[in-house]
């Protein structure tokens, strides 16, 4: 059988309005930022990297066979009002075999070694698992690829799927099959969100492309400069005509957050709103 797309449903998962159920007030504290990053271009930083691959290349299959996965969630709050409303969760994974060695490291080694979806299949599956676990009132954001996306919609019920958005990375939407992919995704129940990263001149023209299959935009909110915020309210303006919600990640100081709403953000996170933390 051939499930129907929202878009010949005529309709969209999530509007960009509050949710009917009761909202949940959170005082946001006040984090330091995070840990600026090692230069790339620095030697002894790349030959660090090279060897924390070469530690993952030997761990991944025992990763994979055993299931040692881990992940935690960092809450994404609603900022369009003056007081932060929780609204959902982004899963991370985390992989206590090598704790030390980012995340982000692992998926891209398991991709040089062709087990990109394997471990972005097990790593939905733990983040997934925890739905239960979260506010019913909230949506969980899973980090995934298109075609892993499919899969894990399929073992989705309806109530469990009208509660996942799939954040899919921006480029992975100029490869061909991944808009039928997300259809499929969409006609299961499940929302979708195009992460976009930092902004660029073109990120208009590339979200637009894939205007059909979005409930939610992500963009880097890390250097909001006066270019960036232009940006920020044209996509803005852009992402409310059509009922998408615009998100903002990595939002660091309050400064910044306020900018932030002024350009027509409608949901935020980051370290001064909260960290990621186990449920």
């Amino acid at each position: 059988m051939v499930l129907e797309t929202h878009k010949q449903m005529g309709l969209r998962r999530f509007k960009n309005s509050s949710p009917r159920a009761d909202p949940v007030i959170v005082k946001a504290p006040v984090l330091p930022p995070h840990e600026v990053r090692s230069n790339p271009r620095d030697l002894e930083a790349l030959a660090t990297i090279w060897r924390w691959e070469g530690v993952v290349r030997r761990l991944l299959p025992r990763v994979l066979a055993s299931g040692q996965i881990d992940a935690r969630f960092q809450a994404i709050f609603d900022v369009r009002s003056s007081v932060p409303v929780l609204r959902g969760y982004e899963a991370y994974a985390r992989f206590p075999a090598a704790p030390r060695i980012p995340a982000g490291l692992w998926f891209s080694t398991a991709e040089r070694v062709g087990l990109s979806e394997g471990l972005s299949l097990a790593a939905g599956r733990v983040a997934l698992a925890n739905l239960d676990r979260l506010p019913t009132t909230a949506v969980l954001f899973v980090n995934t690829s298109p075609g892993v996306a499919t899969n894990l919609a399929s073992g989705l019920t309806e109530s469990q799927a009208a509660r996942v958005v799939f954040d899919i990375a921006g480029y992975a939407f100029d490869r061909a099959g991944t808009v039928e992919a997300l259809e499929f995704v969409r006609g299961c129940g499940v929302g979708v969100s195009f992460d976009d990263g930092a902004l660029a001149d073109d990120s208009l023209d590339r979200v637009a492309a894939s205007e059909g299959v979005l409930d939610f935009v992500k963009i880097d909110a890390l250097n909001t400069t006066a270019s960036t915020l232009e940006m920020s309210r044209r996509l803005s303006d852009w992402c409310h005509r059509r009922g998408i919600f615009l998100v903002a990640k990595r939002a660091e100081g309050m400064t910044e957050l306020e900018q932030l709403r002024e350009a027509g953000i409608d949901w935020a996170q980051g370290h001064i709103l909260s960290r990621p933390t186990h449920l």
